[in-house]
């Protein structure tokens, strides 16, 4: 029983050493620096300030460019269907596979994807205001969920964590 337990926490360990070198290795994060950014695709990332307790999610360059010329064209409903569209909200989805036969399941993807939606259709006059003001700094347009550690949500542009895109 000893032997089990001191093989299982060996494990654990290893499994906890493994992870952390692995997430060191695959995100974009500087682990010394006071701001992360971890890219999530070609178009956007998050951005953590630890010194402003912090988080936002980015859509870095070139998007932010399109964005900015749907909007002088079409008005910010233009961009807003243009985030909602292409922006991929979120999902959970698990696939299991048992004998040749597989099945997905969608956890909590509607509560999700009324949240996205709700975030960027709420307030299209602070998106207006930040996607102007990420075009004319060259800057990435992001979107704060998290600020001195309280949660909120505003439509600003950023030059931390901001990077060239691709659309």
């Amino acid at each position: 029983m000893k032997q089990i337990r001191a093989r299982r926490s060996l494990a654990v360990a290893l499994a906890a050493l493994l992870a952390l070198g692995a997430a060191g290795l695959t995100t974009g994060c500087d682990p010394v620096s006071r701001d992360w950014a971890w890219r999530a695709g070609k178009t956007h990332g998050a951005i953590i300030e630890t010194t402003a307790g912090r988080a936002s999610l980015g859509i870095y360059r070139v998007p932010t460019r399109y964005l900015y010329i749907a909007q002088s064209q079409g008005g910010t409903a233009a961009a807003q269907g243009l985030i909602w569209h292409f922006g991929q909200p979120p999902s959970v989805k698990q696939r299991f596979t048992f004998r040749g036969r597989s099945v997905t399941l969608e956890f909590g993807t509607h509560a999700l994807r009324s949240l996205t939606h709700r975030l960027i259709y709420d307030d299209p006059s602070d998106l207006r205001a930040a996607l102007i003001d990420a075009h004319n700094r060259r800057s990435c347009l992001a979107l704060t969920l998290l600020s001195y550690g309280r949660p909120t949500s505003n439509w600003t542009q950023k030059q931390v964590g901001c990077r060239e895109g691709a659309v």
